[in-house]
């Protein structure tokens, strides 16, 4: 078969695919080639791995499978079934992210509750604010927390709240052991709740579910984190939140621009963590899309 590599990775997972499928013949490609840079390589592969642009799977193709390189797949929700080659099939990165996105996700938290982002300015600024900080840290012990999502990263936030007493609401898709199954509970959840934490994907039922009137309602003490896709929330509503102190802080991974630009309100928000879309990074995760695929 033909193997089309579109995956972005590094020296091991390159060794990895030409060691374990060498039989196949294999076609490394940047993920920044054009269709015109990759030949006619693409439209003749069997198999391909990565997150290739939708409009490339528009043209005549034998394809039969892609694997993302990624857990988002919403870049082909637009796509027509009958223009894609008969018997395709499309996988993601199901799973994979969920144990350093969880990781990320609870430290963001922790970071505010201890002021540890606080602390991390002082140390630049070589101020001792001990007596200033002590009074406005808190505990996540015990603290409700509502879980958009039931994906691999909610479970996994699920799990790890557990150790820390929390109560947690869970919102996704009926049947996969819900709590929260209605507008109307979710919109009485965010009035109620100390922390919300977005893992849904960008779908077009998701996108901007977090809305001005949700963020407006919560308390004043409550985390927004968005661990999702930049679309879900209503950013200038947020943004306006943190900046007026109408909310408790934010963890912020993703955004709808990507990279934010200088000079953006984001990079100057008070009590907002920004992890750059990397919530999901860790030291083995190239070669491990690797070994997913294989």
């Amino acid at each position: 078969m033909n193997v089309y590599i579109y995956a972005h990775l590094d020296e091991q997972g390159l060794e990895l695919i030409k060691q374990s499928i060498a039989a196949h013949e294999l076609h490394f490609h940047s993920c920044f080639s054009s269709p015109e840079e990759s030949g006619d390589a693409f439209s003749k592969s069997d198999i391909a791995f990565g997150t290739v642009p939708a409009n490339w799977l528009q043209s005549d193709l034998k394809l039969k499978w892609l694997q993302l390189e990624s857990v988002g797949f919403e870049y082909y929700q637009g796509l027509e079934a009958n223009n894609l080659p008969e018997g395709f099939r499309i996988s993601n990165l199901k799973g994979m992210f969920a144990t350093p996105s969880a990781d990320t996700i609870i430290g963001g938290i922790l970071a505010l509750y201890r002021k540890l982002d606080q602390f991390t300015l002082s140390k630049t600024k070589q101020k001792w604010r001990s007596l200033e900080l002590r009074p406005s840290m808190r505990t996540l012990k015990g603290k409700t927390v509502l879980i958009l999502g039931r994906g691999s990263i909610g479970m996994r936030c699920q799990k790890i709240l557990q150790a820390f007493d929390c109560d947690t609401l869970c919102f996704g898709r009926p049947g996969t052991g819900i709590d929260i199954d209605s507008p109307e509970a979710l919109d009485d959840a965010f009035k109620t709740v100390d922390i919300v934490i977005t893992c849904l994907p960008s779908t077009p039922e998701t996108r901007g579910m977090i809305n001005s009137q949700r963020i407006a309602s919560m308390k004043p003490d409550a985390i927004l984190v968005n661990a999702a896709r930049g679309s879900l929330v209503n950013e200038p509503a947020l943004i306006h939140a943190l900046q007026n102190k109408s909310i408790g802080g934010a963890v912020i991974d993703v955004t709808k621009d990507e990279p934010i630009e200088a000079g953006h309100p984001w990079w100057n928000c008070p009590n907002t963590i920004l992890t750059q879309h990397s919530a999901g990074g860790y030291d083995e995760e190239l070669v491990d899309k690797t070994r997913f695929f294989i």
